[in-house]
C-alpha cells in the first residue's frame, strides 16, 4: 500500500508512532507498506479513521480522500456554508459547541449528564 507510505511521511509520523496507534507491531507498518501484507478489513477502518480518508483511497480504488458520498458531500459543504456565514465570534461559539457534543458522545451512558428537560 504505497498510499499508507504516503499518508505517514505526509502526516511526518513514524511506522512506530502509526504501530502504537493501530496497536500492531512496526513490522506490520512496514509488510503493509511494501505490499507484502494487506490488512484486513477491520484495519482499513482504523487506517482511514486515522488518516480520515476513505477505504477506497486507500485501496487505490478513489482518488478522491473524503469518505463521504455525493450526497453527503451537499450536506456537508451546506453546513460549511450556514458556519461560515456566521459573524467570527459565533463561528467560535459553533466550534467550541460541536468540540463539546463530540465529548459527550464518547461519555458511556452512566457518565452523561441528566437531561432535566427531558420528560419522563
Amino acid at each position: 500500500m504505497k498510499i499508507l507510505k504516503e499518508l505517514r511521511t505526509h502526516k511526518n509520523i513514524t511506522q512506530q508512532e502509526l504501530a502504537d496507534y493501530l496497536k500492531v507491531n512496526r513490522n506490520a507498518i512496514s509488510r503493509y507498506e511494501t505490499g507484502e501484507r494487506e490488512p484486513d478489513i477491520e484495519m482499513l477502518i482504523k487506517i482511514s479513521d486515522f488518516f480520515e480518508v476513505s477505504v477506497d483511497y486507500l485501496l487505490g480504488k478513489s482518488e478522491k480522500k473524503s469518505s463521504a458520498n455525493a450526497e453527503g458531500d451537499k450536506g456537508n459543504n451546506r453546513f460549511e456554508d450556514d458556519i461560515g456565514s456566521l459573524s467570527p465570534e459565533s463561528q467560535a461559539k459553533a466550534k467550541e459547541y460541536i468540540e463539546m457534543l463530540k465529548t459527550l458522545d464518547k461519555l458511556k451512558p452512566e457518565e452523561k449528564p441528566v437531561d432535566l428537560n427531558k420528560k419522563a
